[in-house]
């Protein structure tokens, strides 16, 4: 009950923080939450995948920076700002499969990278239910009773996450690579989530 709980909570929050969104921008992030066989509409993802052709952007963060700053009222955590700009920086860096009959693919062609940009924005606003640090998530420390509840019986989300860990590992994050690292070799008693 209580996850059930926490879950309504966070989903009103989400919900209203979507709402207070600019027009142009909440169209955007409707985009982000379509089947990967549908047409992205708006007109920010255009300008996002041209601009991304043509130069405009030298990276894809420079795009969310000038036009989508917003989308960290809440949206998206403004604790994984900087993660998500990374994320989106590197994409390209990262081997990725669309499923899993497909084997993993490096691209920097704007339509599929853009598309793939996208499902990083969705999984921030649809999988990060706790706003609090990765690490402390992962380990359970510093969480309030409902987090460490919802993350230890009601998380099962997590595993799109698994961005912001890597995003985490490449930034330097000391914490987190011992974290990762303590997983791996089977050194932690914390359970293996990413």
């Amino acid at each position: 009950r209580i996850g059930r709980e926490y879950l309504d909570k966070w989903r009103k929050e989400q919900n209203a923080a979507e709402e207070k969104l600019p027009d142009d921008v909440k169209e955007f992030f409707r985009d982000s939450k379509k089947p990967s066989d549908e047409e992205m509409t708006s007109e920010l993802y255009k300008n996002f995948v041209n601009g991304m052709r043509d130069g405009t952007y030298k990276l894809p963060s420079d795009f969310f920076k000038t036009n989508c700053r917003s989308l960290f009222n809440g949206v998206i955590y403004p604790r994984r700002e900087q993660d998500f700009y990374f994320i989106a920086d590197h994409m390209q860096d990262w081997a990725y499969s669309e499923s899993k009959y497909r084997r993993s693919l490096r691209t920097s062609d704007p339509d599929i990278l853009c598309r793939n940009i996208m499902g990083a924005v969705y999984d921030l606003y649809e999988r990060d239910h706790i706003d609090a640090d990765i690490c402390d998530i992962i380990e359970g420390k510093n969480l309030t009773e409902e987090q460490l509840f919802h993350k230890e019986y009601a998380y099962y989300n997590f595993c799109g996450m698994d961005e912001v860990v890597a995003a985490e590992i490449d930034m330097g994050n000391e914490r987190m690579i011992k974290l990762a690292s303590d997983i791996i070799m089977c050194e932690s008693d914390i359970l293996p989530i990413i």
